[in-house]
């Protein structure tokens, strides 16, 4: 087969092969030469770990690392301490949630405003207005 592009003079040519065997033959032969490849690049790199392992060098510097300069556990510990600040507990996401609905936002503001303008109750009024109340009768 030739290939050229119109105008050029180079011209690239690929030899078809003349039977599928031929070509299997062919695809084997580059298989495996990637393969060979393959190998050589693990086999370096495998090198290169064992030599930085056998030698002394330090993995890491401790001036690159000063959030250990108590120790990994205290470290580990803040982090986790962190972590429980960050995390809403159950209720906490719950109220989130709750916050988040349009109507139930307008009934928290209209509280508020109201509560600053000095309208607000006795809890323990409340609760006896509660108590004297009849439950609503079940459908």
């Amino acid at each position: 087969m030739e290939f050229a592009a119109a105008g050029e003079e180079n011209r690239t040519f690929c030899e078809q092969p003349e039977t599928w065997s031929q070509f299997f033959a062919r695809a084997s032969v580059v298989g495996s030469l990637a393969m060979k490849v393959k190998d050589a690049g693990e086999a370096a790199r495998r090198e290169k770990l064992l030599r930085f392992l056998e030698s002394d060098t330090p993995a890491w510097k401790d001036e690159d690392h000063p959030e250990l300069g108590r120790g990994a556990a205290a470290w580990v510990h803040a982090l986790r301490r962190e972590s429980d600040r960050r995390v809403l507990k159950a209720d906490e996401f719950e109220d989130n949630l709750e916050k988040q609905e349009p109507g139930l936002k307008a009934q928290i503001r209209k509280s508020g405003e109201e509560y600053r303008r000095g309208k607000k109750r006795d809890a323990g009024a409340f609760r006896g207005e509660l108590r004297r109340k009849p439950a609503r009768p079940k459908e």
